[in-house]
């Protein structure tokens, strides 16, 4: 049973770490260095035995958190081409997403416990329970991240990461202060609350996205705008320039051809 546990909770370390370079490679495709993607393999083994180790001292500390963020965030800087803010709002997102759902997850599964005599002493220990906690938090953290890509992706790559940055740490810390009345009393209450603060982090960041999107629109539409002008002024300076010609040129053969007729003239 011991080993069986252990090797969930090594599954479920490299899952977490796994699933940010995954997707941190959807969101920097394109600014990928020319490294080898055996190279992501190779972090994600690191850092998954890293917080392995840590989690076995103190199951996910504050320091451990905050060592995550550090280290996916710095190590992410030699595989893509981009500013470490990005990066680094891309991991304090991810740390939010995957830490909101674990403890999330963890409170529904708990709250059955008056059917099944779960503690939250027994979740500690190398039992089914546990194993079966890991699984059931994990499954849903991974259906939550995937779920959220196609919004994830364009905030992070959008100019306003210094933005998506503070709210995400904003909410980070929020979770950090009600982690532990979570964790003290596994409660069906406990579990709306802190449900009901996911989804209020999860609508705010939707909602700061959206309006990041709409004045991207707006600035794109004034961009658009003022081309037009300027295609406009153009097209009257070149149709000026145009007409000027025109009657010049007009000029100039009348100009010839009354020459011509007076050479003819005196030819005569």
């Amino acid at each position: 049973m011991i080993f069986l546990s252990e090797f969930i909770e090594w599954i479920a370390c490299l899952t977490e770490v796994g699933l940010f370079y995954w997707l941190a490679g959807n969101t920097f495709r394109k600014e990928r260095k020319n490294v080898r993607i055996y190279w992501d393999y190779i972090l994600t083994v690191i850092l998954a035995v890293v917080i392995l180790g840590l989690n076995n001292i103190v199951l996910y500390s504050s320091f451990t958190l905050f060592f995550w963020m550090l280290f996916g965030s710095v190590s992410a800087m030699a595989l893509y081409r981009v500013s470490y803010i990005k990066l680094l709002s891309l991991t304090v997102l991810y740390t939010l997403c995957f830490c909101s759902t674990d403890m999330l997850a963890s409170n529904l599964y708990l709250s059955i416990e008056n059917h099944f005599n779960i503690n939250g002493d027994t979740i500690m220990t190398f039992s089914l329970q546990r194993i079966g906690l890991v699984v059931w938090a994990k499954s849903v953290m991974i259906v939550f991240v995937v779920s959220l890509r196609k919004l994830i992706i364009p905030l992070i790559r959008s100019e306003h990461e210094k933005r998506v940055l503070l709210i995400s740490l904003i909410a980070f810390l929020l979770f950090l202060y009600y982690r532990k009345p979570a964790q003290s009393s596994f409660s069906v209450e406990i579990s709306i609350i802190f449900g009901l603060l996911v989804l209020l982090c999860s609508l705010g960041i939707y909602v700061g996205y959206k309006y990041l999107e709409s004045q991207n629109e707006k600035m794109q539409s004034r961009i658009a705008k003022i081309q037009n002008e300027l295609l406009q002024e153009n097209y009257q300076a070149v149709s000026h320039l145009y007409e000027s010609n025109a009657r010049l040129y007009h000029d100039l053969n009348n100009h010839l051809l009354i020459l011509r007729i007076l050479i003819y003239a005196k030819e005569l």
